[in-house]
């Protein structure tokens, strides 16, 4: 499964990058993960719960953060060895061309989905709801961001237009996983799996 596009966003190409090498801040935009720890440079081990509700069981997954091109391009790999893992490994190549009030970034995320992930018909609605609930979330997040960091008009005008953009995005992925739970492809509790790994880029940068 592949998801791409392109948004702009009002922080440098260091600051995201330097985002994406946080331990707290990947922790922090992950749903469900309980840990997330550094294990070398740019390596970071995760326990992240399979479903919905919060259980004891985990997946351990590791990721793998690389700057590809200095402050131009990043890279991102995860994998799981687990044998009932949504999504078993991916990655995803983020561009980051600098402009003079924001950065352009364009991104490219590649995810194999393992057809025994919860793939469970009876659970779509639960998924779906999930994953509604989910951008919501995100959306409020940008929204405390900008009442707390951005004071001048020009800057609130950059946000806010910025803000429109990554909802629509985050709709367009949700319509797309609602079609894709209809036609049983991923089915189940654990379809918020793809679609946050794809907003990961997203929401970083407004939770430091």
């Amino acid at each position: 499964m592949d998801v791409s596009g392109e948004f702009k966003i009002s922080a440098s190409p260091k600051r995201i990058i330097q985002a994406f090498q946080d331990p707290e801040v990947l922790q922090q935009a992950i749903p469900n993960c309980q840990t997330m720890r550094q294990i070398g440079p740019g390596r970071f081990e995760a326990q992240i719960t399979p479903v919905l509700d919060q259980e004891t069981s985990f997946f351990l997954y590791h990721f793998r953060i690389a700057e590809t091109i200095k402050d131009r391009e990043i890279s991102l790999t995860w994998s799981s060895e687990e044998p009932s893992a949504l999504l078993p490994d991916g990655s995803a190549v983020f561009a980051l061309t600098p402009h003079k009030s924001h950065t352009q970034i364009s991104h490219q995320i590649q995810m194999t989905v393992n057809p025994n992930g919860g793939n469970n018909q009876s659970e779509n609605g639960r998924g779906i709801a999930f994953i509604t609930a989910l951008t919501d979330r995100f959306a409020d997040k940008l929204r405390h961001h900008a009442g707390v960091n951005m004071t001048d008009k020009k800057a609130h005008e950059n946000f806010g237009e910025t803000l429109h953009s990554l909802e629509d995005a985050a709709m367009e992925l949700e319509n797309e996983a609602e079609i894709a739970a209809g036609k049983g492809v991923l089915g189940g509790a654990q379809m918020w799996g793809w679609i946050a790994l794809a907003l990961v880029v997203l929401i970083l940068i407004f939770l430091t």
